[in-house]
């Protein structure tokens, strides 16, 4: 058996550092994948935050609109109810003479 030459042996070498090489890339690449997922991973749970956020603070402003809302509409029906109560008094409880007032200053 013959001894390999000093080609042969470098040859052995390099292919060795070449796959220790590979061997810590495909490390350092795997690595890299994990933190791209976690990076990915906190960007859309940040979004979904952000997203959340603005969800209730539209929610607020349209709790805040329909109170006004309903404020307006009990007004209105409060307004609408004296005006029904001084023009259309229930049955009995005017005098005719102040009704017909009502009347007349209805039809000017």
């Amino acid at each position: 058996m013959e001894g390999l030459g000093i080609g042969e042996t470098l040859s052995i070498g390099f292919d060795a550092v070449a796959l220790v090489v590979a061997v810590v890339a495909i490390v350092i690449s795997l690595n890299a994948q994990k933190v791209s997922r976690r990076n990915a991973e906190a960007a859309q749970e940040a979004e979904l935050a952000a997203m959340r956020l603005r969800a209730k603070e539209a929610l607020g402003e349209v709790k805040k609109c329909h109170l006004e809302v309903k404020s307006a509409c009990a007004q209105c029906r409060t307004s609408w109810e004296r005006h029904n109560d001084r023009h259309m008094p229930a049955l009995g409880s005017m005098s005719e003479e102040i009704y017909l007032e009502n009347q007349i200053i209805h039809m000017r």
